[in-house]
């Protein structure tokens, strides 16, 4: 079964309103963000920040979030998958009817995922075809456990919202990155989690790259600074190497020139090596510059928000990934 599905099972009806709605949670912080007239160069942003309460499971209990003092009912609503919680194995698409498509893949992989595939939801994310012939086109299989996921859906469901998605964390990078004038020209988008460096490749509108290096906030905030300019800032830079070598290699387009970093990273020697060893301009996300907001949103707000914000600006459709 896709998650999805598990998204779906019991929606009745979802309100557009021209707008959406996202939750996401880490720890007992909870953001919020609704965006709103999404076709318009700037959209409407609305964001909030809470404390929740965690039961004896670290369960988080959503009852009573509100955004500028109203329900969080009136939009549809997106939940997104907490780093770390799932897998993602980049793969060709065999030749199966596209029905039998992610059952083939299920196969393929079980060997490699944590889960058994009984135990297992899988979504596929298809890439863009390669340049060159000879190969079928890839996709990310996309697997979690199957009670993590119906956990997340029935919290957020339990509060009264629409749910009618799950995104990931790199799907709100996506949703963001092309909003930004490099993508016109191509872009690379990386932020750091708690547990992980994600990076996004954007062109024209179209995703053309995910990859994760294993090396999070937490590590780079506890490294020492000789530990952090010899060991940490060489291994970004070569996983962005390879992973930029791969696009230009794979999709035959032209050399990305621009790196956006998240907010929050505080990243300044990763931002001059990453200048000085790969030639490309970095520069740091602004939401104020994508959004239009009642009152601006400092860094701290905006890596608490960013992928609520990311997810808000998910195109309506209730499965899939577009």
């Amino acid at each position: 079964m896709a998650w999805n599905e598990l998204v779906l099972q019991g929606l009745k009806t979802v309100t557009t309103n021209r707008g959406r709605t996202a939750v996401t949670w880490q720890g007992n912080r909870a953001a919020v963000a609704r965006a709103s007239h999404r076709d318009q160069n700037k959209p409407l942003l609305e964001t909030s920040l809470a404390d929740i309460e965690l039961d004896d499971n670290n369960a988080a209990s959503l009852n009573g979030l509100q955004l500028g003092g109203r329900s969080l009912a009136r939009t549809p609503v997106s939940g997104v998958l907490p780093d770390g919680s799932y897998q993602l194995l980049l793969e060709e698409l065999p030749s199966a009817p596209r029905n039998e498509m992610r059952n083939a893949i299920g196969w393929r992989i079980k060997d490699r995922i944590e889960t058994s595939l009984e135990d297992s939801v899988i979504e596929l994310l298809e890439m863009p075809a390669p340049a060159r012939g000879g190969s079928n086109p890839s996709a990310y299989a996309i697997v979690a456990k199957r009670n993590d996921v119906q956990s997340q859906v029935d919290q957020l469901k339990a509060g009264g919202l629409k749910l009618d998605a799950l995104d990931l964390p790199e799907l709100c990078m996506r949703n963001i990155a092309v909003r930004l004038p490099q993508d016109r020209e191509g872009v690379a988008f990386l932020h750091f989690t708690e547990k992980s460096g994600l990076l996004t490749v954007t062109r024209q509108g179209v995703l053309y790259l995910i990859r994760r290096i294993d090396i999070g906030q937490l590590q780079l905030d506890e490294a020492g600074q000789t530990q952090i300019r010899m060991g940490l800032i060489p291994s970004i830079c070569l996983e962005l190497q390879r992973s930029l070598d791969y696009y230009e290699a794979t999709y035959d387009l032209p050399s990305i020139s621009t790196l956006v970093v998240g907010p929050g990273t505080g990243m300044a020697q990763l931002k001059s090596a990453v200048n000085e060893q790969l030639g490309l301009n970095v520069v740091s996300l602004d939401l104020n510059a994508i959004f239009e907001l009642a009152e601006p949103l400092d860094e701290d707000a905006q890596r608490e928000c960013l992928f609520a914000a990311g997810a808000a600006l998910r195109p309506d459709a209730a499965t899939g990934w577009e």
